[in-house]
């Protein structure tokens, strides 16, 4: 029988292994965690855990310092500090520790939505993710490139009260990274967009893209116009030339996807550094989401090419074809995405209302502030169409 501050603890462990069980399963088996006092003791229950969940093995050991991603694994599992409390937990009490883990999952996020496999034109497999009512007004969320869809899970549950929320994830970048020769233009990308909304025989559609995301849902309503009922455009990273600045970020970010999507050669020798970096930066809350393109060489060279697609994409063109009523939203002080980038695309769309926030950026974007939950409202619903 275990204790109360014991299942407290083993909640607390399965919760940490479903935020992070994509990226440790791309990182491949086993998963390194760092020794220190009793974690080798732990990991017996540990693992019992992981089985449940479908996580990969844990083992102690050191890892290579160009990999930071087991570090943050590592950080987020907090076995260190939760190794006394597991390691005091019998194998008699085992089958208790397996029903605390099922319990976990059942409130997951990706059981949250229903996952369903879709076939994009080209042949491609995409995951793409639902919830909500089926009757409810549509929303597909655009989500940025190569991002686990948990990224976007504080969209999802809102949504999903009053819409049928249906996002996807990009192509080429979950369910196994091996061998990908297919096409990582934006234009392949729309085209899985497209492939969901067929599969899901979605009509009068609100498109919400976020960050990258922006772009596709752009061309997406372009692309698609019968679909699409409305579009809202979210602290876009958008190229438009000469028109509209880009800040350092933007730049740095390019320059260095535009490299290692070269070869895998380049893509390894500026992993490391890159993904140092990224750690460094990004908070603990959204990590696993956000360093996720950066796991492994391959994984990242992958996400170089189709990240690097919609960075240099310029949507000038597409802009003014654009008919249906669009809410663009940014803040003065995002130092990620450019705002007068977005100011640039609200001033060429059509029909377009124009929203500049005071403050926020993009960590306020993914956490789902309520004051842009609230301003979604107002056009996920029907209620601007």
């Amino acid at each position: 029988m275990l204790t109360e501050t014991g299942r407290r603890t083993i909640g607390d462990l399965a919760a940490a292994m479903l935020v992070t069980r994509q990226m440790a399963t791309a990182c491949g088996t086993p998963v390194q965690v760092a020794s220190g006092a009793r974690v080798a003791d732990a990991l017996p229950v540990a693992n019992v855990v992981g089985k449940c969940l479908g996580y990969p093995e844990l083992r102690t050991g050191a890892w290579a310092a160009d990999l930071p991603v087991h570090a943050v694994i590592d950080e987020q599992l907090a076995l260190a500090g939760a190794a006394e409390e597991l390691a005091r937990v019998p194998p008699s009490a085992w089958p208790e520790v397996e029903a605390l883990a099922i319990r976990a999952c059942a409130g997951d996020y990706s059981t949250f939505c229903r996952q369903i496999l879709v076939t994009s034109g080209d042949g491609v497999p995409v995951l793409a993710y639902v919830a909500g009512p089926p009757t409810a007004p549509p929303v597909l969320l655009s989500a940025p490139c190569g991002m686990p869809a948990r990224l976007v899970e504080p969209w999802m549950r809102h949504l999903a009260h009053r819409a049928r929320a249906v996002t996807w994830e990009s192509r080429g970048m979950f369910g196994g990274v091996g061998a990908f020769d297919a096409a990582t233009s934006v234009e392949a990308q729309v085209g899985d967009a497209v492939a969901v909304l067929q599969a899901l025989n979605l009509d009068g559609v609100h498109v919400a893209g976020l960050c990258g995301g922006a772009v596709v849902a752009a061309e997406l309503a372009a692309t698609a116009p019968a679909r699409v009922a409305s579009v809202s455009l979210w602290h876009g990273d958008f190229h438009l030339g000469a028109l509209a600045p880009k800040t350092d970020h933007q730049q740095d970010l390019l320059a260095l996807m535009t490299m290692a999507a070269r070869s895998p050669s380049e893509a390894a020798s500026i992993h490391g550094i890159i993904c140092q970096s990224m750690a460094d930066n990004v908070p603990a809350d959204l990590a696993a989401q956000l360093l996720y393109p950066y796991v492994t060489p391959a994984l990242f060279q992958r996400y170089c090419q189709l990240n690097g697609a919609i960075m240099q994409h310029d949507i000038t063109a597409t802009l003014p074809g654009i008919k249906h009523p669009a809410l663009v939203v940014t803040s003065r002080t995002d130092a990620t995405a450019h705002p007068d980038g977005s100011l640039e695309v609200a001033r060429r769309l059509p029909d377009a209302t124009l929203v500049m926030r005071d403050s926020g950026d993009h960590i306020s974007l993914f956490r789902g502030e309520p004051e842009l939950l609230t301003l979604i409202d107002g056009w996920a619903y029907g209620l601007r169409r």
